[in-house]
């Protein structure tokens, strides 16, 4: 489980990069989103190039401006509801 928590824009794109490099072998990622305040086409970048090497299930609740900004762009239809925050996968 990946857990994101704050605000993602183009000056955290070096962590973000760095969460991949965390995920190199894993088969499946739960992404923890519930924390994310805010989020840009820098964190739906890494979140499609996850779900292009992973199976990607996303925890939440989506705070209202990330499911916004993932509705808008499509992008939600990708990624496969999980479970509540802190339930993690059996």
């Amino acid at each position: 489980m990946i857990g994101l928590r704050g605000e993602f824009d183009v000056e955290s794109e070096l962590d973000l990069e760095l969460v991949l490099e965390l995920a190199t072998h894993a088969r499946f990622i739960d992404l923890d989103v519930s924390g994310v305040r805010f989020a840009d086409s820098t964190l739906l970048n890494l979140m499609l190039r996850m779900s292009d090497e992973y199976d990607v299930t996303l925890i939440g609740p989506l705070q209202p401006q990330l499911e916004q900004l993932m509705r808008m762009t499509g992008v939600i239809a990708r990624f496969a509801p999980g479970p509540a925050e802190g339930e993690g996968r059996a």
